[in-house]
């Protein structure tokens, strides 16, 4: 008798399936449970592969066949709970759906969905990009529960960045158009919106240049939201020790929003674009510093695919600070 394998015994489960022999596929995956060599890996991943067999219209014993590796990965003492909860609750709602023991509003998602309150979620987002805690509105916007809104939150923060530049506090502006377009999906409106937006950012930029830096205390707590402007203003006036010294002390800060190196790379890159031709010494460290940000993304790659990918990208800071010290 030939000895069972995870290998030999999973092939059997799937043959009796595509042969519609469910019962005996049932006690066929019964008998992968005397297996020592099942690990969670092995469970949850011959789980989805019955799961994706149910989502594509098989039977609704795939279903349930999946759901067997899901509760026996979930048995692991080493497993993570909420992700094994998270796959036991999602097949479940799928058998209910299927058997019609459940409807698509009593689901897990779709109650959520109605619990969100978009008044109160809209003003949480507004306060906290008012604090310019844009990774923090950034997940919110992100959330699947949330999706249903972005229409609504495009709207409204339009409007509020509307409402900020009228006020002349551009920088406010900018930072509502900015939650404006990371909602938005429809392409003509995001051109109106980004056009909106730069308009706002050559606005800030411009006041940078007219006046001083403020010598004002810098606040306790150092965030991106309260010191950036402070160290672009500080290299905008020549000012490249102190503004590299506030840059290195904002990158040594905690986060909340994971794009903030690249959003950070754009901008230095577009602020050396502005003032490339008037103060070309200006633009040298901004270049500089967008550069080697780039550096730093291509680097800090987790893999070697995504390096090499990260590698063929053209770094156009670097190009732009070669191209100026050419000028010299």
């Amino acid at each position: 008798m030939t000895k069972l394998t995870w290998d030999s015994g999973k092939q059997a489960v799937m043959d009796l399936t595509t042969a519609g022999a469910f019962p005996k596929a049932f006690a066929a995956i019964k008998k992968l449970e005397t297996l020592e060599d099942a690990t969670g890996e092995k469970c949850t991943s011959f789980g989805a592969v019955l799961e994706s067999i149910g989502d594509a219209g098989g039977e609704t014993a795939y279903y349930e066949l999946a759901l067997t590796q899901f509760e026996r990965y979930a048995a692991m003492p080493d497993c993570y709970k909420s992700a094994a909860n998270s796959m036991i609750n999602r097949v479940r709602e799928k058998i209910g759906l299927r058997l019609g023991t459940i409807t698509l509003a009593d689901t897990r998602a779709e109650k959520e969905k109605a619990a969100v309150k978009p008044d109160e979620l809209l003003a949480k987002m507004e306060s906290l990009a008012r604090k310019r805690r844009t990774g923090a509105w950034h997940r919110l916007s992100h959330e699947r529960k949330h999706l249903h809104l972005l229409s609504r939150m495009t709207e409204h923060f339009e409007m509020l960045g509307d409402t900020a530049a009228s006020d002349d506090d551009w920088s406010l502006a900018e930072e509502f158009y900015h939650v404006a377009m990371t909602a938005n999906r429809d392409h003509d409106i995001e051109q109106r919106i980004y056009e909106k937006r730069t308009q706002m950012e050559l606005a800030v930029l411009q006041r940078m240049l007219a006046k001083p830096p403020s010598e004002d205390p810098l606040p306790g707590r150092l965030t991106w939201g309260n010191g950036q402007e402070r160290m672009q203003a500080l290299a905008l006036h020549g000012r490249f020790q102190e503004a590299e010294e506030l840059l290195s002390r904002l990158e040594r800060t905690r986060d909340e929003w994971e794009d903030r190196g690249m959003a950070v790379m754009s901008q230095m890159e577009w602020i050396g674009d502005q003032v490339s031709s008037s103060h070309p010494e200006v633009a040298r460290w901004f270049y500089k510093k967008a550069a080697d940000q780039f550096d730093f993304w291509v680097s800090s790659a987790t893999s070697g695919g995504e390096g090499m990918a990260r590698s063929a990208e053209t770094n156009t800071a670097a190009e732009k600070l070669a191209a100026l010290a050419g000028r010299r």
